[in-house]
């Protein structure tokens, strides 16, 4: 059995839960600095617009590129990368050296991290633009990789007989759509400091840069005692025992994974990321402009509704497509009892005799086509009315969250499960990595080009109109997901 498998129950939770803290991470430095920019400016002898650019769009434009050069650079070596690396032979020499230079290269990214947040905080070494760009680069290339490794390491942890991976990619992607929410409001509350409290949010990074890091050797310790323990427990055995895969080149398997299934989930992510970026672009400067809500810490405030319903349905969703997966001759008695009453007696009924990891993307199409054209309606078409009471403001603000946390929901949902997916097609845990760091790449990318060209759109068509454009782009990457849900392609792998 693989290292992974040795792992008991409570070794895969905390590893799911530091793998969620570094996905939290890339997002929550991405858009922490956005409350800030002003103050920013001013101490950089800079535009607002342009830390806008340097700090945060050319953050976002690595943390697409940066996951694909890390799984290209493990094509390189015998074995993929993981959070937790390990090494999973001591026969080949060649291997274990290749896996060892791969495994200081993860270990070192916190500390690249916490090395690149310290100098940001440094009043010597960051004092112009230009040296903000650079350093912002670096994070962003030392904490972004884990996007992608998290979920290979989440398909090392849990086989889909499991039926727990959907719930650890829900746990994982919640710490990845949380920190997008949280960042603003923490840097809210910092900018309350004075003009230079902007450099404490670095520290604060540096900090957490440096607990990853401690927890990240922690638990890899423990992956290499598991790997001198003689056999699984009885428990492990029986929770996910796989036949040996046949031998695929990894070309080939990555040119598999790669079919028409994968570009047009990665449209509905783009989709998806378009929106979330037109709303986290403009919600500070509606609150400010719209209803004159002038402290950074009750507009970063605004952002954790969002992070709060991010979080539930990404955990939520994750646990719900494992349910999908599920045959109706393998439900369980309980569920069976359950079954008298009349919706779960109908829901039983279209249970399929067999199942396809296509089910999983009911879940992505639920928040693709319900929850995310709904919340970009309710979000961008308030800021049209003309009303100027404070009962009327107060109920058009109302409206303004409820229609960021749907959005953010269904974002969740849409992600999680389009991702889950991928992931589950994918040959293998090495082939998932470059799966999901490609996808990371389309999607940020998208990102880059939404943050750059919101001002534009924005006074072209105002925020109602782009809002709209948002949703029926929404629409159109649920009609992609509905084509790839009716395939039904892939019937569930015994290798998986």
């Amino acid at each position: 059995m693989a290292v992974y498998d040795r792992l008991s129950a409570s070794e895969r939770r905390m590893a799911v839960a530091l793998a969620a803290l570094f996905g939290f991470l890339g997002p929550f430095t991405s858009t922490s600095v956005l409350p800030l920019a002003q103050s920013m400016a001013l101490t950089l002898e800079a535009t607002e617009q342009d830390v806008r650019t340097y700090a945060v769009a050319l953050f976002v434009a690595v943390m697409g590129v940066a996951p694909l050069l890390l799984a290209a650079a493990s094509m390189a070596l015998p074995a993929s990368l993981f959070v937790f690396p390990v090494t999973t032979t001591r026969r080949d020499s060649r291997r274990s050296k290749a896996q060892a230079t791969g495994s200081a290269a993860v270990l070192f990214l916190p500390v690249l991290y916490m090395l690149a947040s310290v100098l940001l905080a440094s009043e010597a070494t960051t004092s112009s633009i230009a040296a903000l760009a650079v350093l912002r680069c670096i994070q962003s290339l030392a904490i972004s990789p884990f996007l992608s490794l998290g979920a290979s390491t989440i398909r090392q942890l849990y086989c889909v007989k499991s039926e727990a991976r959907g719930a650890a990619l829900g746990c994982f992607y919640a710490g990845a759509v949380a920190g997008p929410t949280v960042g603003p409001f923490v840097a809210g509350c910092i900018g309350l400091g004075g003009i230079q409290a902007w450099r404490s949010l670095f520290w604060l990074q540096a900090a957490l840069g440096l607990f990853a890091s401690v927890m990240q050797i922690g638990l890899t310790v423990r992956c290499q005692r598991a790997e001198n323990r003689s056999e699984a427990t009885e428990e492990q055995r029986s929770e996910c025992q796989l036949p040996e895969k046949p031998v695929q080149s990894r070309t080939a398997a990555v040119r598999h994974a790669l079919g028409w299934s994968f570009w047009l989930v990665t449209l509905s992510s783009c989709a998806s990321m378009f929106g979330l970026f037109l709303a986290f672009n403009t919600l500070t400067q509606l609150v400010r402009n719209r209803f004159d809500i002038g402290n950074s810490a009750a507009v970063g405030a605004l952002f954790l509704p969002g992070g709060a319903s991010s979080i539930v349905c990404s955990v939520l969703s994750g646990a719900w497509s494992d349910k999908l997966l599920r045959p109706k001759h393998e439900m369980a008695p309980r569920e069976e009892w359950r079954s008298a009453h009349a919706w779960t007696r109908f829901a039983s009924a279209c249970r399929p005799a067999s199942s396809t990891y296509e089910r999983r993307l009911i879940v992505a199409i639920t928040g693709a086509g319900v929850m995310q054209p709904v919340g970009l309606f309710l979000y961008g078409w308030p800021s049209h009315s003309a009303c100027k009471t404070d009962a009327c403001q107060g109920g058009l603000l109302l409206l303004t969250e409820v229609g960021f946390c749907l959005l953010c929901g269904g974002v969740s949902m849409t992600l999680t499960a389009g991702n889950a997916y991928l992931v589950d097609i994918a040959g293998s845990a090495s082939v998932a990595q470059r799966v999901i760091a490609l996808n990371n790449l389309f999607r940020y990318a998208l990102a880059v080009a939404a943050s750059a060209g919101t001002a534009t759109l924005l006074r072209t068509l105002g925020l109602s109109l782009s809002s709209t454009v948002a949703a029926l782009a929404s629409l159109v990457s649920m009609t992609a997901l509905v084509v790839v849900a009716s395939q039904k392609r892939h019937a569930i792998s015994m290798y998986s």
